[in-house]
């Protein structure tokens, strides 16, 4: 389902690729020039895990320091073009989400809501196995949680911080921080789309993105475990606040289809991680079930009402919405006509479920599949239509059930 975190737009072509002298650009804000010795951003020819220049055959790069930039979209939109350059791509973007703002150093701030930043870049090399290096240099109360991290929807081989130091801003001195994040594809995707959130009272100053040939050296992906392992949480699954007048109106009228008290479920998620030969198997399952409230309103014993719950993590830079799932509705009880308010309506109930169940293999890409659906879950929250898949829950996580529209 489509969620406007930020304002999408279609990517436009930016023109021709501008030539790049391959030397690292320094941040036109307060602040060091975070690729001067001593500090953590490297340019690919120098960095372990490069090897290619930029504007080289095969690479590609975009980079962003001055966020206020019109010659993408509209020039009150949410999104601004490298101002730093570009190489390699026909069109390179990066949104951001309400409450987040450009500050007066025309950096990315927000004092209210968590900073979700998402990169669209279009264009990419002929071949693989291709490396995407993403720098991001931040300051103020926290860093970014690699578990928000994503390319095109998977998480990095490698996140590490390069730089830690107290420097001025225009809010008094704070910590500095520079990330890397490293992906490795096998093949070269066409397109890309980067995903990264960070805390509230972080400034965003500076991001780049470079693209280029792996050199299967430099950065790996760290070992996997080779033994079984299973881990299991249960999330509560509140039952819905239909408000206690309505609640024992309908107990009164129709006692036997309508309870007293609507009780709350819980929600299981089970992973179940084990090595296949010399692949690495993942199953993950979420199930649960929970009795709710629906209407005839088309006249046709049909159930119009859609039920849906939202899961949320809690972490340290605030409540993050995970998913949102869609419960199926199953076990109707016959219809009953009941007065609301003076008005005869045809009402029941229904056992919604949901019960999830996927299987990935980390080699076998091919074999990934979902291999039960009951009702279904949107994992990817910033693209449009549903992005199905089994949500990865920890203990803590919580969940909060609402109707949706049709």
């Amino acid at each position: 389902m489509k969620k406007q975190q930020f304002l999408k737009l279609t990517p436009i072509v930016l023109g021709l690729c501008w030539a790049w002298s391959g030397a690292g650009q320094a941040d036109n804000s307060l602040g060091p020039n975070p690729y001067q010795a001593g500090f953590g951003f490297d340019l690919p020819q120098e960095a372990s895990w490069g090897g290619w220049q930029r504007g080289s055959a095969g690479s590609l790069h975009a980079e962003w320091d001055i966020f206020k930039d019109n010659s993408h979209g509209k020039p009150d939109d949410r999104t601004a073009a490298p101002d730093l350059g570009k190489s390699g791509f026909t069109s390179a973007w990066l949104g951001w989400n309400a409450g987040t703002f450009i500050s007066s150093t025309q950096n990315l701030y927000s004092f209210s809501v968590p900073e979700i930043i998402q990169i669209n870049l279009a264009g990419s090399p002929a071949a693989g196995p291709i490396r995407l290096a993403l720098q991001v240099e931040s300051q103020g109360d926290g860093s970014l949680n690699p578990k928000y991290l994503r390319v095109n929807g998977l998480g990095p081989a490698v996140v590490s911080q390069t730089f830690k130091g107290i420097y001025p801003s225009s809010m008094g001195p704070s910590e500095l921080i520079h990330q890397l994040a490293i992906w490795n594809f096998p093949q070269a995707p066409a397109n890309y789309v980067i995903d990264f959130t960070a805390p509230q009272h972080t400034t965003i100053r500076q991001v780049a993105v470079d693209i280029g040939p792996s050199q299967g050296g430099g950065v790996v992906r760290p070992p996997q475990p080779v033994v079984l392992e299973k881990t299991r949480f249960f999330i509560n699954l509140p039952a819905e606040d239909l408000g206690a007048d309505l609640t024992s109106s309908l107990f009164a009228q129709k006692r036997q289809f309508f309870p007293q008290v609507w009780p709350s479920r819980q929600l299981g998620y089970t992973q179940t991680i084990a090595k296949v030969g010399e692949d690495r198997r993942v199953r993950q399952r979420l199930s649960g079930s929970i009795r709710a409230l629906f209407h005839d309103t088309a006249g046709d014993n049909t159930p119009s009402n859609r039920v849906m719950i939202d899961i949320y993590h809690r972490d340290e830079i605030g409540d993050i919405k995970i998913a949102e799932c869609e419960l199926k509705p199953t076990q109707f009880k016959r219809w009953a006509n009941v007065l609301i308010d003076g008005r005869e309506q045809r009402l029941g109930t229904a056992v919604y479920k949901l019960d999830v169940e996927s299987q990935t293999f980390e080699k076998q890409t091919a074999k990934n599949k979902l291999t039960k659906r009951v009702g279904q879950c949107d994992l990817d929250l910033l693209q449009d239509g549903i992005q199905p898949g089994v949500p990865v829950v920890q203990d803590g996580d919580y969940t909060v059930i609402r109707r949706a529209a049709r």
